[in-house]
């Protein structure tokens, strides 16, 4: 039961997957910015090979990605700059701020997943 605790909402759970998936590309892979297609990537159903009934509003996707990045932004836990524009096309490049880390790593250890 949901004794006063706040509803899993579906933008908990983007907020929770996107700072996790943040968490393992800094920690594992030692990346410190991440372009929004990656993010994107991360979110948005991809189809497949010969996937003839892909039928997906990526709009709302990609709208639900800008709210929650900007969300975690105002919030400070993650920080973004534009790109050189050689490699990145000048795209946001966001990572994770310390208070970030902090917060995904307690998201990580409360779930206890081991993998994103």
């Amino acid at each position: 039961m949901n004794h006063g605790a706040e509803p899993i909402t579906e933008r908990t759970i983007l907020t929770n997957k996107i700072l996790r998936n943040f968490l393992y590309k800094t920690t594992i892979d030692g990346l410190s910015n991440i372009e929004i297609n990656q993010i994107k990537m991360w979110i948005i159903p991809q189809k497949t090979e010969n996937d003839d009934s892909y039928e997906i509003n990526s709009g709302y996707y990609e709208s639900m990605i800008n709210q929650v990045l900007d969300e975690l932004t105002n919030a400070g836990y993650l920080h973004y700059n534009f790109g050189d524009g050689i490699e990145d096309n000048d795209e946001k490049l966001f990572s994770l701020t310390k208070v970030g880390l902090d917060y995904a790593s307690r998201i990580d250890n409360k779930n206890n997943y081991s993998e994103v």
